[in-house]
């Protein structure tokens, strides 16, 4: 990674070495902490180095930016990377709509927490908890963000059974009880029996995908990364998706690699960008 002279001699690069390194060289930091300017610009960094759309973006333009392809652009790039998070997402829910199907013949038990720790961990980003209220008539109107519904507690933290369908909600109203509630959904509205008229219903589910968004500030006809930019949306992802997420948005530019060879390759060429800054 290059980064620009601040002061002198004395770049990012040496400063964000210091804090690595032993007690007397981190004692010759706090000299430099006495210039504020220098704080500001090191805690920027590091907050910057964790926009997950900013790594994304790099990893991309090293395998697309070439000769033959020409550049990425960020309009590309935001709407790659949306159409990436979003093919994603369905995949995830596809797995659990398959976990599903297997809790309902006996196999697995229901409810996320039985989906493999990796997927668990990607399905969290996504997971909302939020509180709704009935109406009279024991429907519950779901918030527009609603993709995936995990599971639905009345007021008195009691889970209702979730029918596949209709049929099903028909059939099973015989033997619905308070203790046994049960629901199903039409859209983005779910019906409940009994009736959970005019009470707080606590529901879990996954919600959409935010559309990301690089911005970006040109400057000598370069596009500069700016989140600090009032549109900047990063990566909606877990930090663990990256390279899945990178290999998604390559196939969109024709390429097609996978994520061991995005790992090796980005590592490579940032080794590469590491010499050449030491030499300059």
């Amino acid at each position: 990674m290059v980064f620009k002279k601040i002061s002198g001699d004395l770049t990012l690069e040496v400063l964000l070495g210091l804090i690595l390194c032993n007690k007397e060289c981190r004692n010759t930091l706090l000299i430099f902490f006495t210039k504020p300017i220098l704080f500001f610009v090191i805690f920027v960094l590091l907050i910057y180095t964790k926009m997950l759309i900013d790594r994304i973006y790099k990893k991309v333009k090293t395998f697309v930016n070439t000769d033959v392809r020409g550049n990425v652009t960020p309009v590309e790039f935001n709407l790659f990377l949306h159409d990436a998070l979003q093919e994603r997402q369905n995949e995830i829910i596809e797995l659990i709509n398959k976990h599903q199907n297997r809790a309902n013949k006996g196999f697995l038990g229901n409810g996320l927490e039985n989906i493999a720790e990796n997927y668990r961990q990607t399905l969290g980003h996504y997971l909302f908890l939020k509180s709704l209220a009935s109406n009279a008539n024991g429907q519950i109107i779901l918030p527009d963000d609603v993709i995936h519904i995990d599971t639905i507690e009345n007021n008195k933290g009691i889970a209702f059974e979730q029918c596949a369908n209709y049929n099903e909600f028909r059939t099973l109203k015989s033997i619905a009880t308070k203790n046994l509630p049960l629901s199903v959904r039409f859209g983005n509205l779910i019906e409940t029996y009994p009736k959970a008229s005019t009470q707080s219903v606590k529901i879990s589910y996954i919600r959409k995908v935010i559309i990301p968004n690089w911005t970006y500030e040109v400057v000598s006809g370069t596009e500069l990364f700016n989140p600090s930019h009032p549109n900047f949306r990063d990566a909606d992802a877990h930090p663990s998706e990256e390279d899945v997420l990178v290999v998604k948005v390559l196939k969109r530019f024709g390429i097609n690699l996978k994520e061991n060879e995005i790992t090796a390759i980005a590592s490579q060429t940032e080794q590469i960008n590491s010499q050449q800054e030491l030499t300059n």
